[in-house]
């Protein structure tokens, strides 16, 4: 189990809350690139193509390609339910930020400013969530911070499950949006690592490869 000191625990299940703010907001139309993937996942003529093919805009996206096609409401008819399921995802982003944060930071207080800041970024977070068509950063960010997180565990000498977490999580980022190319080279700074550099380098290594596949 991945440890958090007991104030950790507290606050984690109330963290999730601040994704709240945006539920005001899901109402409304398709908003620009929308009409896009709307009109892409309506001409589908098999499931195959979501997995197997580029999105409306030409990007290799099948997880976050899946989500639209599977999630109600993103084909158009009920936008605002799509919106919802993206405030839903947001929410599980945001209690991600808090962990990774509390394990990064000693103090509780300096992870939750932490995350209180990632949470209201006025540009960011909002688009995301409000823009149906912007799925992938949700998904990219939840599997990023869940693979940063089980990294994390392992360099503190977690079993080798974590690692392979930290892996399956990175691949999985990797197919909502390539944007998650990079994640390795962030893991090779995480703090407080108390294993070797050389096994730190060797597993970047295979997220690499992964990467590279």
């Amino acid at each position: 189990m991945l440890l958090l000191p007991a104030t950790g625990h507290r606050l984690l299940p109330t963290v999730p809350l601040l994704a709240l703010i945006y539920l005001p907001f899901i109402s409304g139309g398709l908003l620009t690139d929308d009409f896009a993937h709307v009109v892409r996942l309506s001409a589908l003529d098999s499931t195959t193509r979501l997995i197997d093919t580029a999105d409306a805009f030409g990007f290799f996206r099948p997880v976050t390609q899946v989500s639209l096609a599977l999630a109600p409401g993103a084909r158009g008819e009920r936008p605002a339910l799509a919106r919802a399921i993206n405030v839903f995802l947001h929410a599980g982003v945001i209690a991600l930020a808090f962990l990774v944060s509390r394990l990064v930071f000693q103090s509780v207080i300096c992870a939750g400013l932490a995350t209180l800041c990632f949470a209201l970024t006025p540009k960011a977070p909002s688009i995301a969530v409000l823009w149906i068509s912007a799925r992938g950063e949700l998904l990219m960010a939840l599997f990023s911070l869940a693979s940063i997180a089980a990294w994390i565990a392992w360099t503190r000498n977690g079993r080798g499950w974590w690692l392979a977490g930290a892996i399956a999580s990175y691949g999985l980022a990797l197919l909502s949006k390539e944007t998650a190319t990079l994640l390795p080279l962030l893991l090779l700074v995480t703090p407080r690592s108390e294993r070797r550099l050389a096994a730190r380098g060797g597993a970047v290594a295979g997220f690499i490869a992964l990467a590279l596949v």
